[in-house]
Parts: structure tokens; sequence; C-alpha cells
């Protein structure tokens, strides 16, 4: 007789379901949660009742109520419930199993509810209902919004004790984008933080870009090229701004004033993230840095961009890209040999210590929103462009660290391999790119050079104690056929190789065609706006691109609007006085 069984007469469903509460010890079910404070481990473990929390004027409906605002979990008599045991019950597996998939169907809704700011709001992504919010409206409770049900309300009474979960209203949102709900006040201009912010954007972050009225971020001048209008004429934007801004929206205001600030710190309070790269000490001043936003918004991550970080004696110097190259290390390592024609130290062709810095600070970023998703808080980022050179000359460095020998320039030859550099041929150049003695070997065959087993030739460490006998040796076979030849030849055997590109040649290139790195999007002000996409291919979320580089402004009343509740007669006034 299956203990599912009483009597030899099967047990109704609903009997099923009393029985198997009774056999629940009490312990895993206790009264549920809802109806008492819940202490919140996630911040300084005091009870706390975070229902109605007076904070910034404009404050939108949505936010969640019960505990932390950001909460998805299902109530705690539901958990628990879930991994009662049952003593001699294996029928009892099957309806936890159903209670499981009613918790994740709970979950799948709380998780995705649309909060007040009119996006999708994930676990940890939501604004949270802190005390340091001194501003803020009561809550307008959206109907039918599991998520928005204050503690008490009948409504919630619906399914009480561990049968079944919250009941989804609606179905769940599908996930795009892997930022989808993250905010990004961003205060930066010229490239590392634009470009940091584009990256975030990319992901699917809606990108605030704070812009001085009647100017805008400096690199909007900075052309020509500037974008072609729709009627053919110059626009005001350069491609350069374009090349580092799409995806935002554009807000003008100037920080500078009292009304500026006040607004500016309103927004951040919306925010998830805050990237600026003023001179340290500017955002001080304006009541705009770390400590005082993260006294009304405690979840923002705040990331500071300078050329040489808050400390250090260096700390208070500008920094752009050209002289960080030089005092990072770059340029003492790019550029042919001083024993050759056109020797000499060089920058990169790129401003890469801007780049390698915004993308340093966008992992930095990243990581701390995973972070928050424990702590429940945000924290401040210090980066800083000499930082990032220094940390990206990588083995570099270690060659100096173990050998104690200062690194040199080699031109387009690398310091640890060989042949590893570019060779002209019979009509261009032809990069080589040898990683290994296998590959050294199938080279040899192709160029029909029998030196591969030679003493002198036969591993890297011989190869590069006679660098100059084998870069004479392979330069003179390079020069017999055309670029085309040996690709064709030395693709066949596996030999890493490549031509050199111009960039027209680039974006003609098959593989660059065929992975569509060249892609148009939509422009006010020229209609389209050519872009390259993002490197990054993800499987399931592919990145969505919403919009191309803004024009200046183009977003600051509907911002204003959305965000702060201020109406056309304020918006008006604040740009007569020169705020907007």
């Amino acid at each position: 007789m299956g203990q599912g069984r009483a009597g030899g007469r099967r047990v109704p469903a609903q009997g099923r379901r009393r029985q198997l509460a009774q056999q629940v010890p009490a312990r895993a079910v206790p009264a549920p949660a809802r109806h008492r404070p819940r202490r919140d481990a996630r911040h300084d473990g005091k009870l706390r009742h975070l229902g109605q929390v007076p904070g910034l004027p404009g404050e939108r409906e949505g936010t969640h109520p019960q505990g932390h605002p950001g909460d998805h979990r299902p109530p705690r008599h539901l958990h628990r419930a879930l991994h009662a045991r049952v003593p001699g019950r294996p029928g009892a597996l099957l309806h936890l199993a159903r209670l499981r998939r009613q918790v994740e169907a709970g979950r799948a809704v709380l998780g995705h509810q649309e909060c007040g700011l009119g996006r999708d709001v994930r676990c940890g992504r939501h604004h949270h209902a802190s005390p340091f919010a001194r501003a803020r409206p009561p809550q307008v409770v959206r109907p039918g919004d599991p998520a928005a049900l204050p503690r008490g309300d009948p409504r919630d009474q619906e399914h009480p004790g561990p049968e079944v979960g919250p009941e989804p209203r609606h179905p769940p949102r599908p996930v795009t984008a892997p930022l989808a709900g993250i905010r990004v006040l961003d205060l930066s201009r010229i490239l590392a933080g634009p470009w940091c912010t584009q990256v975030l954007a990319d992901l699917g972050a809606e990108v605030i870009k704070v812009e001085r009225p009647g100017t805008g971020d400096d690199t909007r001048a900075w052309g020509p090229p500037f974008l072609k209008a729709k009627d053919g004429g110059d626009t005001t934007d350069s491609a350069y701004f374009a090349s580092t801004n799409r995806g935002k929206q554009s807000v003008t205001l100037d920080i500078a004033t009292p009304e500026g600030q006040e607004i500016a710190r309103g927004l951040a309070a919306r925010c998830d993230v805050f990237v600026e790269n003023y001179k340290v000490g500017d955002m001080k001043r304006y009541g705009l840095d770390y400590e005082s936003l993260a006294a009304i918004n405690p979840r923002l991550v705040y990331c500071s961009v300078t050329g040489f970080g808050q400390t250090g004696p260096y700390r208070n110097r500008a920094g752009y890209d050209f002289m960080i190259q030089a005092m990072g290390g770059l340029m003492s390592i790019t550029g042919e040999r001083d024993d050759l024609p056109g020797g000499g130290p060089q920058k990169a062709g790129v401003p890469i210590a801007d780049l390698m810095t915004g993308m340093y600070g966008a992992v930095a970023i990243l990581g701390a929103l995973r972070e928050r998703d424990t702590s429940g808080l945000g924290q401040y980022i210090d980066m800083a462009l000499l930082d990032a050179q220094v940390a990206w000359l990588m083995n570099h460095n270690l060659n100096y660290f173990v050998s104690g020998n200062v690194p040199k320039r080699w031109g387009n030859a690398h310091p640890n391999l060989t042949p590893y550099q570019a060779f002209p041929t019979k009509d261009g150049n032809l990069i080589l790119a040898i990683g290994n003695d296998s590959q050294f070997r199938k080279f040899c065959t192709v160029a029909g050079l029998a030196i591969a087993m030679e003493a002198r030739f036969v591993d890297n460490k011989s190869r590069l104690a006679n660098r100059g006998a084998l870069v004479a040796i392979i330069a003179e076979a390079m020069k017999t056929k055309t670029t085309a030849d040996w690709m064709v030849a030395l693709e066949a055997e596996g030999v890493p190789c490549g031509p050199i590109n111009t960039i027209d040649q680039v974006f003609a290139d098959p593989q660059v065609i065929h992975r569509a790195l060249r892609m148009d999007l939509p422009h006010a002000a020229a209609g389209t706006v050519p872009q390259v996409a993002s490197p990054i291919r993800y499987s399931r979320t592919p990145l969505e691109y919403r919009s191309g580089p803004p024009v200046l402004g183009e977003h600051t009343e509907d911002v204003l609007k959305k965000d702060l509740g201020l109406d056309a007669g304020r918006i008006a006034d604040l740009k007569r006085k020169g705020v907007l």
C-alpha cells in the first residue's frame, strides 16, 4: 500500500494538501513574513519599514515597497516550504514541485515589473527607498501590480500559507539587453568617459549625457569632417563626437548654477551609475561629489575618470591621451629603432590611453553593479589614465621587472618573438606572426628556406639571439612574390599572416562585411549616421542599438518632464536663465 493512500482509497487532492501541510514542521511554515518588519541583511541589519519614503520632487510611481525595492525573492514562508523536510511522504515531492513552479512564476513577475520611471527593472536595479532620500513624495501604488502592493493590503492575502505563490497578473516581459533597466548619468566629455558610457549604452543601459548649454561636449567641434545635414550642408556635430556617443540622450545643463546642480542631483537620485571626468575637486564644489550623491542615493555607482587619479602628487594636473602615452612609457616602445631611418618615439595611431581607460571604467562599473546585488550599496571608482596606460604595457613591464633591462623600440617587430613583424613583398607589405616552432617550420617549407632545423634558428630563444641574420634571410625571400600570392600559400599551411590594410580596405574586407561591423543609425539632423558596431556578440541577448549620437539638448525637455516632473513653463524659465 503506497504512502499516498489511506485505507485503500486515494485521498482527494485537496485532502492530500491538507495532510502535507499538517506534516510540515511548524518551524518550516512561519506566519507570512510580509506582516512583520523584515530584517534586511544587505544593509545594517536593523529592522526597517520601507513603505512610503519622502523624497525628491517629481518622483514617479512604482517603487517596490516590500523591504528592499529590488527584492524579487518569494515570500519567506514559501521559500522555507520549498526546502521543508516531510518525513515518510514521497508523494509530497510532487506538491513541492508544483509549489516551486508557482514560486518561480511569481519571481518572473516580481523581477520584471515596470517601475515608475517607465523602464524594465530587474533584480537589484530598482531605486532604493532609502532613509537618506529626504524629498521623495509618497508612493503611488499602481493598481493590480503585485510588486507595488503595500504591506497589509487585503489583496496580498489571496494565497495564504504554503500552497501557492504570488499569482502573475500579466506575463513577464522578455529580457533583452544585458543592462536593460540600468540608468547612467554621464557628465563626462572628450573620450575616456564617453567611450565608457557608450559601452554601457551598447549593453542596454539608458545613458543621459549632460552637456554645457550652447556648446556641448568639446568634441562636437573637433572637425572637419562634420556630419552632413539632410540638405547636404554641415551639421554642428563632428565625426569624432559621433564615434563615441551613440545611444545616449543629450540634456543641456549648466552645473555651475545652483539650479543646475539641483537638477543634476535630482537626476542622480534616479540613476544607478554616475560618470564624470572633471578635475579633482570640481564635483565637490558643485555639490555633485560621491559623498553628496551617496547621501541621497546609497546605491549609486560613481566613477571618476581623470588623468592621474584622486590621490598623489599629480592629482591636480590635467591629463590628455597624448601626454599620458608619453608619460606612461608607451611612446618609448612605439616607433622605429633610433639607428634606422625614421627612428624615434611615436604615439599610437588612436588615443589608446583614453580608450583603454574607458574600457577599464566600464568593466569596473559592471563589477560594482554586480557587487551591489549582494550588498545593496554603490561605491566610488577612481579611474586614472596613467594607471590604465601603465597597466596595459603588460609584457614590457614584466620583461623589465624580470631582466632589469629597459625595453626599447623594435618598430613593427616583437620584443619576445621572431619572425613577428612586417616584411616588404613584391607589391606591398605582409605581416608574419610566427608564434611557435611548428609555424616557423611550416613557413620555411612554403618559402623554400632550408633553415628551420639549423641550431641558430631551431627554437624561439635561438631565433631571438640571431634575429638580425634571420630577418635578413626572410626579407630577401619575401620580395619574390606578391602579397596575395604569399597569403594564399601561407594560409594553406596554417601560417599566420595578413596584409596591412588601409581603412577603406578594412571595410571592403569580406570578413568585416560578413560581421556587419559597419551600420547606420538614425540621427535627428543628418537622417542617418554611419557607425561601427560593438565587437560584443551575445548568443541569447544580442545588442540593440536604439539611436545614433544625439544632437545637443535633443532630450532635455523629455528627461526633465519625465524624471523631475518639470512643466513647460518651468523649463522655459530655466532656459531664459541659461541653466538649460
